[in-house]
Parts: structure tokens; sequence; C-alpha cells
């Protein structure tokens, strides 16, 4: 636990450092949220910056950027990576780039191996790509056991066409990506100019976390298609551990009250028209036999609590009985849940015959 707690207070250190090497070689980075390096820090060389990147087995560190290459003009460009660096102690130190076309499809992934250098080396790799709309560039490193392992980068970059890529892209370079054809004259409430809504599954975005009016369209979005599209899954951008217990709220579970699960809806996460949506989620299941479900795809930032949280989750669906499937199920939850566990606690919950009867009543 104590391991947990700190790998937590490592993990937000690094996001505040981040914004002291947003621009280093003028790229904005950030750190890798399950692959932190175990320390970042800047010096300088020759009045340069130097950007280096401490690790340890079994850590992996990963430190990416995303840059524009839409603008591009050719069907295929020649992309020149080259680094300056020196590392010691480290068992492989090598640079990423993931090609990502249209829907975020990863269309090729290639890999740079930059060898062990005690002192300062640089290379140079040349790469023939298909043009994509995106390139996601990493920085990615492991170390070796018992070792601390050390990185240095003294200079790092992209170039297409002789020049350096850039995470900043002129205006004028987005605009033909968008014609007034592509642009919908709709009114609140008039979804039958959506051509989207007879999707199967239909995803809706927001370009603002927080924005009053986008939720309150989202939310009416998804009671349109749980009236009329026979929608009967909706997920929100929430805690997994947490949505599990507003779930059995919307599905009339008694033993899940809102007294109970309160906390998991009264908390700056939800907006009023998702909560409302909930209550009106919950209304619309108690006459159509609970066939609406709501779950959360993102994580907790909070390990500790979101082991609490499925702790007391799994021991109310199985209403407090001790039964030892469930003692080892709570026990796993608790002491097995962390990045570096050997256990496999799917496989377990997998093979409980408790928890999957327990679990039936969830879906």
């Amino acid at each position: 636990m104590r391991f947990i707690f700190l790998f937590y207070l490592l993990f937000s250190s690094l996001f505040a450092k981040a914004s002291d090497q947003s621009k280093l070689f003028g790229y904005s980075w950030w750190p890798h949220y399950q692959h932190p390096y175990f320390r970042l820090q800047l010096d300088t060389l020759n009045n340069q910056p130097v950007l280096g990147l401490d690790i340890i087995a079994p850590l992996k560190g990963v430190w990416g950027t995303l840059l524009p290459t839409y603008q591009l003009r050719g069907e295929t460009n020649d992309i020149t990576v080259r680094v300056k660096y020196k590392s010691k102690d480290v068992q492989h130190f090598y640079v990423t780039l993931n090609s990502l076309t249209n829907g975020a499809r990863v269309a090729r992934r290639d890999t740079i191996m930059l060898p062990a250098s005690p002192n300062w080396a640089e290379a140079t790799s040349q790469l023939h790509l298909k043009h994509a709309d995106l390139l996601s560039v990493t920085l990615e490193a492991t170390g070796k056991k018992d070792t601390l392992g050390t990185i240095q980068l003294a200079d790092f970059g992209l170039y297409a066409d002789g020049k350096k890529l850039s995470d900043d892209v002129p205006d004028a370079a987005v605009a033909p990506l968008f014609q007034r054809s592509d642009l919908l004259n709709w009114t609140f409430g008039n979804y039958e100019n959506l051509p989207c809504m007879n999707s199967p599954i239909l995803a809706v975005g927001e370009t603002v976390h927080g924005t009053k009016t986008m939720n309150a369209v989202a939310m009416d979005i998804m009671k349109e298609r749980i009236l009329k599209h026979q929608c009967r899954l909706v997920l929100l951008e929430l805690p997994m551990d947490a949505a599990f217990y507003i779930n059995m709220y919307v599905r009339n579970d008694p033993r899940f009250k809102y007294s109970y699960i309160s906390n998991y809806i009264d908390n700056s996460l939800l907006s009023e028209p998702t909560k409302a949506f909930i209550e009106w989620l919950k209304q619309y299941n108690a006459t159509h036999d609970n066939s609406v479900s709501l779950l959360g795809f993102d994580t907790n930032l909070e390990w500790v609590q979101s082991q609490i949280n499925l702790f007391n989750f799994f021991y109310t669906l199985n209403d407090g009985k001790k039964s030892p499937e469930m003692k080892k199920i709570c026990e796993a939850v608790l002491y097995d849940m962390d990045p570096f566990s050997k256990r496999d606690v799917a496989a377990l919950i997998d093979s409980s015959d408790v928890v999957k009867t327990a679990s039936k009543k969830m879906n």
C-alpha cells in the first residue's frame, strides 16, 4: 500500500513538472499516465537545455508528444528523426512513431533503437511514411534491475521536406479539412436532422469540459437514443469503480439506495444535466425491466480509493455474506490491484462462481 501511495505522489509530481518541459526542443511533452519516468530534471550544455530521464526496473518510462502531419502534401513523406543523447545503465532506450489516420487508427508503428552510449552520441534515422493525420512520438526506456538508469537528451527533432515538424500549424493549413457541406443546421431537439442517430454506436464529444449547454445536449441525445433507437448501454467518462454503484442505482437495485451511493453522484465530476439524466434513467428503467445500463470507462487517480470502492461494491453485491470465495476476491482487490502485481485478479474473478452469480445481477 505504501508503494502504491508513493507511486501516486510521484505521478502527480511528474504532471506538475511537465509544464516546465512543455516546449522542450520545440514540442509539447507529457508523461504517460501508466509509465512515468522515475525522475525528470533539466540541466544545460553550452547554454542549451538538457533533459534528464531516470529509470529503475521494473518501471518503464514513456515521454511523448503528438504532432500534426495532415498539412504535409505528399501521399508519402520522408521523415528524419535526429537525437543527441547519452545513456548509462539502461536496458532499452528507443523512439516510437505511431502514424494515426482517420478515427485515430494506428496505421503504422516504427521503433528506432538507441544503443547505450556513456558519451554524447548523435543518431539519425529516416523513415518513408504514407500520409497520416497525426504522428504520435514517444521516448521510451526500461531500466536494469536494482540500478538507477540515466538518460540525457541534448537535442531531438523530426524533419520533413527539410523543415522541422512543429505542433503549431497555421490556420490556413486546417481550412481545407472542412467544407461548408460538413456543417449541419441543427436546433436543440431536432434529432431527425442528425444522420448519426441510427448508428449502432454513437460517441458524443466536447471541445471543452464543463460546458453546461453541451452536457445538456449530450444527455438529451442519450434520452432520444434510449427512447427511439433501442440504446441499452450508456458509457460516461467516469471512474469505472464509481460507475458500478451508479449503474446498480439506475437499475433500481434495493441494496444501492441514493443514501448509499450519493457521494458518487454529488461530486464535481458530474454536471447538473448529467445528474438529472441519472435520475431520468432510474425512472425509465423502473418501467422498462431495468433494461439500460450505465458504466464508466475512466480510471480513478486515487488508486487506494478505487480499491476500497471495489471492495465495498463486491461485498454489497454479495449481500454481505462472508463466503470464502468472496473473501479471496476482496483480499485480491485490496492487496493485489497494483501496477506491478503478479497475481491475475481478473482470472481470479472469472473463476469464482460466487462473483459470477453476483455479477449476473449487474447485467
